[in-house]
């Protein structure tokens, strides 16, 4: 089982060997210079009210799925980054 956060800056984290999404998103939050790593299923799940995050410089590796999945809703203010 992975982890969830909102309103969060996550920075410099190994998330390794979960089973299922590693991190998902609640809210805006900033996801940085992390490394995900050996996931049966996805990196960076971002929910419904994650509009405005940024989501930078992380590192994907041997990840079953998908590295970042977002769904964001298209009535918020929207202005997320992926990079």
């Amino acid at each position: 089982k992975g982890y969830g956060a909102g309103g969060a800056t996550i920075d410099g984290l190994h998330f390794a060997r979960i089973a299922g999404t590693a991190l998902t998103l609640g809210r805006t939050s900033t996801v940085k210079n992390c490394t995900f790593s050996d996931l049966t299923d996805t990196g960076i799940a971002g929910s419904w009210e994650g509009f405005g995050s940024q989501i930078v410089g992380n590192t994907f590796r041997d990840v079953l799925n998908t590295g970042i999945s977002w769904l964001e809703n298209p009535a918020g203010s929207g202005g997320t980054l992926i990079a």
